[in-house]
C-alpha cells in the first residue's frame, strides 16, 4: 500500500484583506507573496 502524504503550510495574519500582500506595505501581510512562493518551490510547483 501506497502511503499518502500532504505538504501543508498555515501562516495567520491579524491584519489583510483582499489583495493583500501584493501593494508595496510595512504590515507584516507584505511577506505574503515570497512565503508562498517558498512553499510552492518546496512542493517542487515552481522555480524559487
Amino acid at each position: 500500500m501506497k502511503l499518502m502524504t500532504s505538504l501543508n503550510s498555515w501562516t495567520l495574519f491579524a491584519k489583510g484583506g483582499h489583495g493583500f500582500g501584493m501593494k508595496k506595505t510595512t504590515d507584516r501581510v507584505a511577506a505574503w507573496p515570497q512565503l508562498c512562493a517558498e512553499w510552492l518551490g518546496e512542493l517542487g510547483l515552481v522555480n524559487e
